[in-house]
């Protein structure tokens, strides 16, 4: 058997293979004899039909499944004679076979990728400094005082004033007819009045509104806003009030904090409170200096990657998205066909992230490996008691439950990757920035 090698773009392979003649005609042999033990011919006892007729009558059948049987035995002894593991499946390409010919087909399939690590060591980032405020603690209590309040609708005609929680109907209006305006669908909210204080809230403009009145109003937007579609412009809308109440909150008192949970004293709930948001905003900027940094090291290295690899992390992220939105697996193309969804748009930002996943873990892999980081016992230990506890089971069988479904070994690679990331951390230069708040934080 020949076999030639040819390397092409995206970590994909292409084998020429050529099966001598001999090797075909021993495999139209071994088809045919097993063809004419099983045959029915009429006039003839079954395994009594003459081989000349055999070959006449079958060999369609017995081409297909020649070839089937010889592409199998050829690639499998190709790949393990050029020592190649694909991982995608291989792609045939031949014209027709004969048993007095030798047998030339290409094959072409995907390989794991190869990286070209560049520096990781001595990189510069910027570290997001931030600072926990006394005002974000009473804004996330008063949240809490507004879930817990007491709801009571007000009367018909009353107005909406300050501190009253309010449902409204929108419609955005822009260069819409009169008589087109009732026939875009209206986008419920729910606002209590006074508490978003940004320019382009309808906060002020509900306020002395009614049930049932409606008002047009024009909201300019900042050129930072997180709707890319809305940044830096200017909409009109429809506003049509649905219902007005009164909310009574509840007294800041120490019952209120017993009412919260496991908590003694609304000072306890503050110290709680603000533990948690450090531990966010730490967690948030440690999070946001690995990424530049890890951006920083996949920029500087090169990367062959394979197209089967890229479509299924592509698939994951597609599943890990419907899943949060709660779409059925059948349903997402149905939001295409309907607009909700630029199909053009949602996979080509899919596949841009795909692509990034792939790059910053085949790094962080390559840096663990140059680094012999290994995974943490300890961490994996803790992992294996957090998931005991919170499924009521001791740590041995959590241990053997994750040994035999391979969940081990995930952990495992995790522990490693996470341990590159933090390789990396420790040995960058950090740059402290001008501190943001909680808000602007959580919006990075």
């Amino acid at each position: 058997m020949i076999v030639s090698e040819k390397k092409l773009e995206n970590a994909r392979i292409e084998l020429e293979i050529e099966v001598p003649e001999s090797q075909v005609e021993e495999e139209y042999r071994k088809v045919f004899n097993r063809i004419q033990r099983s045959a029915k011919v009429d006039g003839f006892r079954k395994g009594k039909v003459p081989l000349d007729i055999i070959k006449k009558k079958f060999k369609g059948n017995a081409d297909s499944e020649v070839v089937e049987n010889v592409l199998k035995a050829s690639y499998i002894d190709a790949l393990n004679e050029k020592d190649l593991n694909p991982v995608s499946q291989p792609d045939f390409d031949f014209d027709t076979i004969e048993a007095s010919k030798s047998f030339k087909y290409k094959v072409a399939f995907d390989v794991s990728p190869t990286v070209e690590l560049g520096q990781y060591r001595n990189l510069a980032a910027k570290e997001i400094a931030y600072k926990i405020t006394d005002d974000d603690v009473d804004k996330e209590i008063e949240s809490l005082r507004e879930r817990y309040a007491t709801v009571a609708k007000k009367e018909k005609g009353e107005k909406a004033e300050k501190g009253n929680y309010v449902r409204a109907e929108t419609r955005r209006i822009d260069n819409v007819d009169d008589n087109e305006k009732d026939n875009i669908k209206p986008q419920s909210i729910s606002v209590v009045i006074g508490k978003n204080k940004t320019d382009y809230s309808f906060d002020d403009d509900i306020i002395g509104m009614a049930v049932d009145d409606v008002k047009e109003v024009i909201k300019k937007y900042p050129k930072d806003y997180e709707v890319k579609d809305l940044a830096n412009q200017k909409a009109k809308y429809q506003i049509r009030i649905i219902e007005i109440s009164n909310l009574t909150l509840p007294p800041l008192d120490d019952e209120f904090a017993k009412d919260l949970g496991d908590y003694s004293s609304i000072e306890d709930v503050r110290k709680k409170f603000r533990e948690n948001f450090e531990n966010f905003a730490k967690e948030k900027s440690l999070k946001k200096t690995k990424e530049e940094l890890i951006d920083e090291i996949v920029k500087n290295s090169t990367f062959d990657l394979p197209e089967s690899m890229i479509l299924r992390e592509m698939e994951n992220i597609t599943y890990k998205f419907q899943q949060s939105m709660g779409i059925p697996e059948d349903k997402i193309n149905e939001l295409f066909d309907k607009g909700m969804l630029n199909r053009e748009e949602f996979t080509g930002k899919i596949r841009e992230d795909a692509i990034r996943n792939i790059k910053s873990t085949l790094v962080l892999l390559e840096i663990a490996k140059a680094e012999n980081i290994k995974p943490s016992e300890e961490k994996y230990k803790e992992l294996v008691n957090t998931y005991a506890e919170k499924n009521n089971k001791t740590a041995e069988e959590i241990e053997k439950v994750f040994e035999e479904s391979g969940t081990k070994q995930n952990i495992e690679t995790d522990l490693v990757i996470n341990g590159a990331s933090d390789f990396v951390y420790d040995n960058a230069t950090l740059k402290k920035q001008k501190p943001v708040s909680l808000e602007e934080l959580a919006k990075l």
